[in-house]
């Protein structure tokens, strides 16, 4: 968690953020944001939200399971992790599980009216299999927001993963027509997702 704050200083953007939810370091953020706007050399056109007649957020309907206790989350690893054993004869040490739950609550504010919160949970599993047929090791992975380890199947889409890996070789150097898989382009995608943002957005 931390807190993040957003000013503008004579037509500049200043920022400052902290994880410390601490007196002085809270203090200190305003006097960072402002010393961080007077280091940009561009003008940036101020963007904050102003309420309007009619204005108003949809309202934000989600699930909120029960966070599970430690002791469950530590026997859906474990359950993940036999389950991962029973399905080839070719896993190796190095396959790792795991389980966990969080929940987060995000607040919207500035000095133009804009108060808004909105609070979440999630839950996850996720498997890695490891697997050696002797010439060569491969590996796979799997995740879920599904805590019944038998009900989701990721121990065993991870070994399914894995032993599909196995027996590739290199090509020679040239043009081929490629197909990704959904998790490559998400993959590929989230390398870029710092870039898009709703200020953005707006600027064009």
């Amino acid at each position: 968690g931390g807190v993040s704050f957003r000013c503008a200083v004579d037509g500049k953007i200043g920022a400052a953020s902290t994880e410390m939810l601490e007196k002085d370091e809270l203090e200190a953020l305003v006097p960072r944001a402002m010393a961080n706007a007077a280091l940009l050399d561009a003008d940036e056109e101020p963007i904050f939200y102003l309420s309007q007649s009619g204005d108003a957020y949809r309202k934000v309907t989600v699930d909120k399971p029960a966070l599970p206790t430690a002791g469950e989350l530590r026997r859906v690893a474990n359950e993940l992790q036999d389950r991962i054993y029973k399905a080839s004869n070719l896993v190796a040490d190095g396959t790792e599980t795991a389980a966990g739950a969080t929940e987060v609550t995000v607040c919207l504010a500035n000095a133009r009216g804009l108060s808004l919160s909105h609070s979440a949970a999630m839950r996850y599993a996720y498997a890695e299999a490891v697997i050696n047929d002797g010439n060569e090791p491969s590996y796979g992975t799997a995740i879920t927001g599904e805590l019944d380890a038998a009900k989701s199947g990721i121990a065993e889409k991870a070994v399914s993963e894995a032993l599909s890996r196995l027996g590739g070789t290199p090509v020679k150097t040239g043009k081929y027509k490629v197909v990704l898989s959904a998790k490559q382009v998400r993959a590929l995608f989230s390398a870029f997702s710092g870039i898009f943002s709703g200020k953005k957005a707006m600027l064009g």
